[in-house]
């Protein structure tokens, strides 16, 4: 079995991306989210999906076309779903905040 790779994306700037500012998947990830700024992309500003973890703290996602942060249920995001919004900056987005779907990729055709 192979480690779970952890890495630290710190202070990151993500804007005008096509999908999403960050996109964080399958089940051998593990990244610590902090204090990046995602905004104006086309979907939404951080994607979780198909098993991933993640720590996310102080990150700001703001005037994406959706939701700040979108996550599929499998996922294990640290605080937990309940504490993401106070944890995070993530309100000012068309769609909401943070938002649960099995299929996020749906509106990428």
């Amino acid at each position: 079995m192979l480690p779970l790779l952890t890495t630290r994306f710190v202070e990151n700037v993500c804007y005008d991306n096509h999908h999403f500012g960050i996109a964080v998947r399958d089940a051998e990830t593990r990244p610590d989210l902090v204090r990046n700024t995602c905004r104006n992309n086309l979907l939404s500003g951080i994607l979780l999906f198909y098993f991933a973890e993640a720590l996310l703290l102080e990150n700001q996602c703001y005037d994406n076309a959706q939701w700040g942060l979108v996550l599929t249920p499998d996922c294990k995001p640290s605080p937990s779903f309940g504490l993401l919004i106070t944890s995070n900056t993530l309100e000012q987005n068309p769609r909401g905040a943070l938002f649960e779907t099995g299929d996020p990729l749906r509106e990428i055709g």
